[in-house]
């Protein structure tokens, strides 16, 4: 730990820079001087000044000197008492708050008015001892044996405070694993031609990512040696010394020393003469210097090189690479899992894999996964093992942090601190701050950001100056550039930490920071300890009781306290309500409180007691309203409501919040109703919602103070707007800040709509030309205001209209310069859609310059989509110059022409447009094109189809095949889907042009009922030799396929399912040694549904089928024959089948002689009534090499024995399923399967017994399933020896009398369930297995007493699940975490100890226990999460009227009774 402590010192540093920025404000200043206290806060002042001169070389020293480390640990606590005291003087006046005279407090704040004294508030105590601690700590400084003498000479560079310096060189070192794609990368722009002169391109990553490896594979490849005349390479490190880089190139270019005297232009002169006209490559390693000077002095010389010439500069700031780069940025990412594989394997074991030390493979592979493909790290571990094999040797480093590792042979950490040595001060504390995140979590910018503000490292900025958000924002950017944060899941706002970089803001955070969410932080921390932590998070688990924040009685000065959900979506969780009421309260220096995600439903008026908090998130609770008291938290900038569905209101007085900034409440879709007094908030950044009130509600003109507001906002129930001033008074033209907008109205349209002022509410209601996105949603009015499509707005992205009834015309929005997507929906008046839409003042100007998405929607009367005026064709309009999407749904009436030239569009959706008829367009660029319930002649006038890749066509009326005119350009065509168009009876008009469908691969026919490829003689089904997959799906006039079909070389895929009709599938089969001209390279057949099928033809399937599937088809009699090989040589069957499954086909009754190929994996055979065997190639003999891996058989009634045999030694799963004449498995049967890891035998009824002796062979079986066997009564006397059975289930066996003897042998299980076996009585002897962690046991007449079950030995128990019986004292483990009681009718009251050693308990569940009348009186378990009480009506009763169990229960977050 010690070797990183000048990191985590350095951080201290940066607080007291905030402490100064306080006590030198100006509203303190004057605060203190009304209240004479000015005197002590000097003290402070000059005691701090005193402390932070000798600070840097205390924080130095603590790495040596533990008396040091001591000193400074207490001078980072006495710093955050003093913020928490600083923070408390404009909270006195409690009295003014109460009495909600805010602005008499602001006043007070400002100096404008007299306060009490302090000490009447009792603060002057807490004043007082910080003084006498920092004038102790102070005296302490002498006995530090600090350097004094250097502290005053101001000697303490950097160089002091870091010692390592990083060197490397061109040699490459040995075991390099991966790479290759971006060595690759790098060399073809080095050695690719280049006259634009000199190149640079950096190469990007974290520290440890192997950049310069990376630069060292390039720099030594062969291929680079003979095109470049000079190379060099330099380790710049940290500073970039000019005189130091310049003369090492010089040396390099000369091939010797070069002595001259200290004069940088004479060697710069002298570098520019060698290398004029020469072509050189350079490797600048490792630079940090964001300096743009000392960069363009560097490189005056490299000018003179030859055309060709380039520079590799390696660094982990992106600042850094795009200064100097003039190609972009190679940036480097993790190395794969297999390469960190051999990599790590090669340092630790000098072998690129585990062969030779299995027994610690699971754990390099869990090292290595934590490494998250670093390679120092990698690299790193793997040295620190080398030599060591034992298991525990690699579980210390596994579980050991970082810091931890030994310091011998330890480069990640000198990697890391250097990268965070190179930080500034401030983001320092703000990254610091981000230990609190668990690992691998994806946090937003906003969240940090706010996070940030709540903990004051992001000061207030002067008015005028950038808000803190915006500054926030530019940390997270510069962290980012820095490689300390990377983009999450190519989401934009989110971001993630590297698994070390966590680390290190963990060590950096040290006694600050305390997280739940870490498995590997040391359990020992002593209470003095904990009183030090200030953050503390943790990852939310199903019931957090208040036993899992035992500890935090010692936190009393908490800042943070976060919840975090372990999964990447969030689930809800239920929070002990101690901990809401009684715990949460005394944090009264609270700044950050996040409790999303949890099962809610009301917040404790103490929340108010809060009085310091900041940062409030309450996303997802299901609470309905926010007590008033928490209005009175006046520093609050962040209440974040997201997602709680069922908040009806927010507190009547929220417009005291004077200082809040952001209120989330997206997706509140019960809020309704908003209070008056929202228009107070004058700091409000975050308003998303606002809706207006009726009479006396919230008003519209109280967003007239809000002009900060930013990103988006909706105005909902426009409708109440009774005062147009009060639209006037909204001032939204001059919120710069709003990028979004949506503006609705009730979709009521009653009467009592007023048109007029619908109209003029919309004109006041114009926004700051800013706006990006508008949506405008039940409008009442006739037409739009002028303002909607000027071209002022001209950042408009995105524009929706929706559901406005009495718009007969749309607006003019062709002339929105940036507009990309428009969406009309509902606008049922608008018949027409013309020349005023396209905004043209004349006819030789651009409509929608920008538009890519064009979409309407439910436009009922629309009629015409006119390009022209008064006579006046638009022929040099151009219109739609870039849209790539043209979507037009609903429109029952639109009759005339879409536009003629849509050069840029990709994909068209036209569907419910019957009357659309002939409408001449040309579209060169579709790639995507859909037709549903449209006139079939719509097909005639499309032209220039050339890019045109996928068709889809679903009712058409009157279509019985596509127009050749259609298919005339399609030669990028692969994909055709044509559904219900109920007249179509063939594909193509005629075999014309199909040449051109070079394309085409897939073709899907559904539910066309005329569909018949036969019916014409001239019909082509398959015009594309290239056609990989063909489905036929409910063509029920299909009878039998075309011959064509087996002249198709490329077809893969062949699926007909749902063709009533089709009886013959000639052509399938291969016909004697392919005579038949059957070139198929079938992969996988689908027959499917076909009741008329009854034969398959005689012959073989295509040999490169790899899934057969025949199922549904209930006259089919027979199989082919050709799945089955006669077992000659010369047999040239099926060699490549690896799945089969055959299933309902209640006529079959036999499959054909002969074996399955080898290749087979998976056979599937179920619901066959008749089968009364299976194939005697299922089994194995001395020449049987079937490979098959899973055996499922189901549903086979007639079946009455195995063959005679073995199953294939490769099988691992065998599931026997309703075989209800089968009564016995052969002895041999399983002889050779050693490989079988699950065995489910159900509902096989007439089985009597198990071939006990085989499956003890079975080393592997880690499950098995015995279930509804009535024929079986016992086990046989054997043992069952299973030394891998994880999990055995034995359900509704009637007839058994006994479980298996000697399970308690069993050491791998992990699970037993035994439900509905009434004949068994008693447990074997012996016991359960010891390492069970979760038992079921339902049997009701098994009453053997449960303390001879042996339960206490169960250590490893977790979750119990037990019927009839009730356990008696002492017999439970205390491991256990469910329990679950049920069925006990005679039981009155538990067991008084039963629970009290069940510390672990988390779920109690009693049900159908009716006589049961109380609760133990000692209590429940305080780990207790979850009691769920269901028919138990006495219990019920007693826990719903007595007093004594609501105490009882009170501590339980999640309570379900009856």
């Amino acid at each position: 730990m010690d070797a990183l402590s000048v990191v985590g010192g350095a951080l201290l540093t940066a607080t007291f820079e905030w402490l100064f920025a306080k006590l030198d404000s100006t509203q303190l200043l004057s605060f203190a001087k009304q209240n004479q206290v000015g005197l002590e806060l000097k003290k402070w002042r000059n005691l701090l000044l005193k402390i932070q001169a000798v600070l840097e070389e205390a924080e130095t020293k603590q790495i040596t000197s533990p008396l040091v480390k001591i000193w400074v640990s207490e001078v980072r606590v006495l710093a955050f008492d003093m913020e928490d005291i600083l923070d408390e003087f404009p909270l006195l006046f409690d009295e003014a708050r109460t009495n909600n005279s805010s602005n008499m407090f602001r006043a007070w704040f400002a100096g404008t008015r007299r306060s009490h004294s302090m000490l009447d508030y009792g603060i002057s105590s807490k004043i007082k001892d910080v003084t006498d601690r920092l004038q102790c700590i102070s005296s302490e400084i002498n006995g530090l044996s600090l350097n004094l003498t250097k502290i005053a000479g101001g000697d303490m560079s950097k160089s002091g405070r870091l010692q390592e310096k990083r060197l490397t060189t061109s040699l490459i070192g040995d075991h390099v694993c991966g790479r290759e794609t971006e060595k690759e990368d790098i060399l073809q722009w080095l050695l690719k031609g280049d006259e634009n002169g000199v190149s640079v391109m950096p190469i990007v990553g974290m520290g440890g990512m192997g950049k310069t490896t990376l630069a060292q594979l390039v720099y030594n490849d062969e291929r680079v040696a003979d095109r470049f005349a000079i190379k060099a390479w330099v380790c710049v490190s940290e500073q970039l010394d000019l005189m130091m880089v310049t003369r090492i190139i010089l040396e390099k270019v000369l091939s010797n020393s070069y002595e001259c005297s200290s004069d940088l232009d004479s060697l710069q002169v002298r570098l520019t003469e060698e290398l004029s006209g020469k072509k050189f490559l350079f490797v600048l390693d490792d630079v940090w210097s964001e300096s743009y000077h000392q960069w363009d002095l560097l490189r005056r010389p490299f000018k003179a090189g030859a055309p060709g010439s380039k520079i590799i500069v390696t660094t982990r700031h992106c600042k850094v690479a795009s200064m100097v780069g003039n190609v972009a940025a190679y940036h480097l990412h993790a190395l794969p899992y297999d390469d960190c594989l051999s990599l790590f394997a090669q340092h630790a074991l000098g072998k690129r894999d585990f062969s030779a030390h299995p027994s610690v493979e699971e754990i390099g592979r869990a090292i290595v996964r934590r490494c998250k493909g670093l390679p120092l790290a990698v690299k790193t571990l793997g040295g620190l093992l080398h030599g060591k094999q034992t298991c525990d040797e690699w579980n210390d480093i596994l579980t050991s942090k970082l810091w931890n590792l030994p310091n011998e042979g330890n480069d990640i950490l000198p990697a890391l601190r250097l990268s965070y040595h190179h930080l500034p001060s401030r983001l320092k504390q703000c990254f610091a701050y981000c230990a609190i995140f668990p690992k691998g979590y994806e946090f937003d910018k906003d969240e940090l950001v706010f996070l940030w503000m709540a903990e004051g490292l992001l000061l207030q900025q002067p008015k005028g100056m950038e808000q803190m958000e915006d500054l926030g924002h530019k940390y997270i950017l510069d962290l980012l550039s820095r490689s300390f944060f990377e983009r999450a899941s190519n989401k934009e706002s989110r971001f993630v930490m590297h698994d070390l970089i966590n680390d290190l803001a963990q060590f950096v955070a040290g006694e600050t920071c305390y997280s739940f969410t870490d498995k590997f932080k040391h359990v020992n921390i002593s209470n003095a300890s904990f009183e030090k932590f200030r953050y503390l998070s943790f990852t939310k688990q199903n019931f957090d009781t208040s036993q899992r924040f035992k500890m935090s009685r010692h936190m009393m000065s908490l800042r943070t306290f976060l919840s975090f959900s372990p999964f990447s979506h969030s689930f809800r969780s239920f929070l002990s309500k101690s901990v809401l009421h009684d715990f949460l309260p005394k944090l009264r220096y609270l700044r950050s409180l996040s409790l999303c995600d949890y099962n809610i439903k009301k917040l404790p008026e103490s929340i108010g007691e809060l009085k310091h908090l900041r940062y409030l998130n309450l996303s997802r609770c299901v609470i309905k309203c926010l007590p008033e008291s928490i209005t009175t938290l006046f520093y609050l900038q962040t209440l974040i409501l997201n997602r709680c569905y069922k908040l009806c209101w927010l507190p009547a007085t929220i417009g005291n919040l004077m200082d809040l900034r952001h209120l989330d409440i997206t997706h509140t879709k019960a809020l309704n109703e908003m209070p008056s007094g929202i228009g107070k908030l004058r700091n409000l950044l975050t308003l998303p919602k606002f809706v207006v009130g009726e009479v006396d509600g919230l008003r519209l003109g109280e967003l007239n103070g809000l002009s900060h507001l930013r990103d988006q906002l909706s105005i909902l129930q426009l409708h109440n707007v009774l005062d147009i001033q009060d639209a006037r008074h909204a001032n939204l033209n001059e919120k710069k800040g709003l990028q979004e907008l949506k503006l609705e109205w009730s979709c009521d349209f009653h009467h009592s709509r007023n048109e007029t002022r619908e109209m003029e509410v919309l004109s006041w209601l114009k926004p700051h030309q800013n706006l990006q996105k508008l949506t405008i949603k039940f409008y009442g009015a006739k037409e739009f205001p002028s303002w909607v499509g000027d071209p002022l707005f001209s950042k408009v992205t995105h524009l929706e209209l929706y559901h406005c009834p009495r718009i007969t015309s749309l607006p003019s929005l062709g002339q929105l310069l940036s507009l990309k997507t428009l969406i009309v929906k509902g606008m049922v008046a608008v018949k027409t859609v013309g020349f005023e839409f396209y905004g043209c003042g004349s006819s030789s100007i651009e409509a929608f310059p920008s538009l890519k998405i064009l979409r309407f929607e439910d436009m009922l009367v629309w009629e015409d989509w006119s390009s022209s005026l008064v006579g006046i064709e638009l022929k040099r309009v151009r219109q739609f110059e870039r849209l790539h999407e043209l979507q037009i749904y609903n429109c029952p009436k639109l009759v005339s022409k879409l536009p003629t030239n849509l050069p840029s569009l990709i994909k068209l959706e036209i569907c419910k447009c019957p009357q659309l008829t002939y409408s001449f367009v040309s579209l060169p660029s579709l790639r995507n094109l859909n037709l549903e319930e449209c006139n079939e002649m719509i097909f005639r006038s499309m032209v220039h189809l050339k890019c045109l890749r996928t068709l889809k066509i679903t009712n058409i009326s009157h279509l019985a095949c596509l127009p050749n005119t259609f298919k005339q350009d399609m030669i990028a065509l692969e994909d055709v889907r044509i559904e219900e168009c109920t007249e179509l009876t063939s594909l193509w008009e005629d075999r014309s042009n199909t040449d051109n469908l070079v394309c085409l691969n897939r073709i899907v026919i559904k539910k066309c009922p005329m569909f018949d490829p036969l019916a014409r003689e001239a019909h082509q089904l398959v015009p594309s030799h290239n056609l990989e997959a063909l489905e036929l799906l409910g063509c029920n006039n299909l009878r039998r396929l075309p011959n064509e079909l087996f002249n198709i070389s490329c077809l893969r895929i062949l699926r007909i399912i749902g063709c009533k009709e089709l009886k013959s599938l000639d052509g399938i089969m291969k016909i004697d040694g392919g005579n038949n001209g059957n070139i198929m390279h079938l992969e996988k057949l689908e027959i499917i549904h076909c009741p008329s099928l009854k034969y398959f033809p005689s012959g073989k399937l295509p040999p490169t089928l790899k899934k057969l599937v025949i199922k549904d088809c209930e006259l089919l009699q027979a199989l082919p024959q050709g799945i089955m090989s006669n077992g000659d040589d010369d047999d040239d069957g099926i060699l490549h089948l690896e799945e089969v499954t055959v299933g309902n086909c209640p006529s079959l009754e036999s499959f054909p002689r002969g074996r399955f190929p080898p290749s087979l994996k998976t056979l599937l055979i179920e619901d066959c009534e008749l089968l009364q065997a299976l194939p005697e190639g299922l089994m194995c003999d001395n020449d049987n090499t079937l490979h098959l891996e899973g055996l499922r058989m189901q549903g086979l009634p007639s079946l009455m024995f195995f063959p005679n045999g073995q199953l294939p030694k490769t099988l691992k799963n065998l599931v026997v399923f309703n075989c209800r004449r089968l009564d016995l498995f052969p002895d041999r049967m399983l002889q050779n399967s050693k490989a079988l890891e699950t065995i489910e035998i159900s509902h096989c009824t007439n089985l009597k017994a198990l071939p006990l002796d085989c499956f003890n062979s079975l080393t592997r079986l880690s499950t098995l399933v015995i279930s509804g066997c009535h024929g079986l009564e016992s086990f046989p006397e054997s043992q069952l020896l299973l030394p891998n059975l994880k999990f055995l289930r034995i359900n509704r066996c009637k007839n058994l009398k006994s479980l298996p003897q000697a399970m308690y042998k069993l050491k791998s299980l992990k699970e037993l369930k035994v439900k509905s076996c009434p004949n068994i009585l008693v447990i074997p002897d012996g016991g359960l297995p010891l390492n069970l962690s979760l038992l079921f046991i339902d049997c009701e007449n098994l009453k053997q007493p449960m303390s001879e079950w042996g339960l206490d030995r169960l250590i490893n128990l977790h979750h119990l699940w037990i019927h009839w019986i009730c356990p008696p004292e002492n017999v439970l483990p205390s491991s256990l975490i469910e329990l679950y009681i049920r069925n006990v009718a005679d039981l009155k009251s538990l067991p008084q100890k039963l629970l009290k050693n069940l510390s672990s308990l988390q779920v109690l569940d009693i049900s159908r226990c009716y006589q049961l009348q109380t609760l133990p009186k000692e209590g429940l378990p305080p780990s207790l999460g979850s009691l769920r009480i269901d028919e138990c009506p006495v219990l019920q009763h007693w826990c719903l009227e007595n007093k004594d169990s609501r105490r009882l229960i009170a501590h339980i977050p999640c309570l379900w009774i009856g």
